[in-house]
């Protein structure tokens, strides 16, 4: 028996060949293979996870981080934040440079990326620090009162 040449797709992983067993780890045949089989036989699809990396972003801020071999289906928890911007606070992570947060700092992912081999870009968000500029008000208020009832 000759086996299919068509060779069928799965988000997120290759496929490895077929298998007669549904949790076969390591394929029996490939496709458009000849085989000989005694009876009706089924065979399994065997899938093979796709490896990719996430690259962060600093997005305004400083330093370094370095990039993450993850593999899709696995839940995996992103690298704690390392970047720094004096006067804001970081919110997460966004999948574009100007969008909204979409992964906690830390957050355990299992497939931001799809393809094999790919690298996902996450730009940091930066929240403004507002509770500084009010005290500095604050201090700059008082001082300025001082200086009023010195006259």
């Amino acid at each position: 028996t000759r086996l299919t040449s068509v060779v069928p797709t799965r988000s997120g992983y290759a496929f490895g060949g077929w298998s007669k067993s549904a949790t076969s780890i390591s394929a029996m045949y490939s496709p458009g293979a000849s085989a000989t089989f005694s009876e009706d036989t089924t065979l399994y699809a065997v899938w093979v996870a796709n490896d990719y990396s996430v690259a962060f972003n600093a997005n305004g801020g400083t330093g370094t981080m370095a990039t993450q071999a993850m593999t899709y289906g696995t839940p995996t928890s992103l690298s704690i934040n390392e970047f720094t911007r004096p006067g804001y606070a970081f919110a997460g992570w966004s999948l574009t440079a100007d969008g909204e947060v979409a992964y906690a700092d830390g957050a355990a992912v299992t497939g931001i990326a799809t393809g094999s081999g790919e690298t996902v870009m996450l730009y940091a968000v930066w929240t403004l620090l507002r509770l500084a500029a009010w005290g500095i008000r604050k201090v700059l208020h008082k001082k300025n009162n001082q200086n009023t009832n010195k006259k």
